[in-house]
């Protein structure tokens, strides 16, 4: 009974595990290319300009130490983080290109589409 009664203290035990420790996070590569593209319409003028831009955006060597505790089991567990220090790494933004379009007058192209066109309609019979 006594080693039966061991078992099931210990299976309590697990049921209710326990960790601490430390961690520490380094990102080695980050590579992005946000590009993006606005249209900027004039409505007194009739002017339409466009711009587009995109950029290669690199990081790396950013990193952090943590120390951490969790208690409980999944999904009922809870997890505490402490950053002890952390450091920036080295970042560049490298344009690709970065194009501002000439703008173009399409006030007159709305005034030849809304204005009213002679337009007769023959019946057939």
């Amino acid at each position: 009974m006594s080693r039966r009664r061991g078992i099931l203290q210990n299976r309590a035990v697990w049921a209710c595990p326990r960790a601490a420790g430390g961690r520490v996070a380094v990102r080695v590569l980050g590579l992005s290319v946000p590009a993006g593209m606005t249209a900027n319409f004039t409505a007194n003028t009739g002017m339409l300009t466009i711009a587009e831009t995109a950029n290669v955006k690199l990081a790396t060597l950013k990193g952090k130490v943590e120390a951490f505790a969790t208690v409980g089991v999944d999904p009922f567990s809870k997890s505490w983080y402490w950053t002890l220090f952390d450091w920036d790494g080295y970042e560049r933004t490298i344009p690709l290109f970065n194009r501002e379009e000439t703008p173009v007058n399409v006030g007159k192209l709305m005034k030849r589409l809304a204005a009213p066109k002679n337009v007769s309609i023959a019946s057939l019979d």
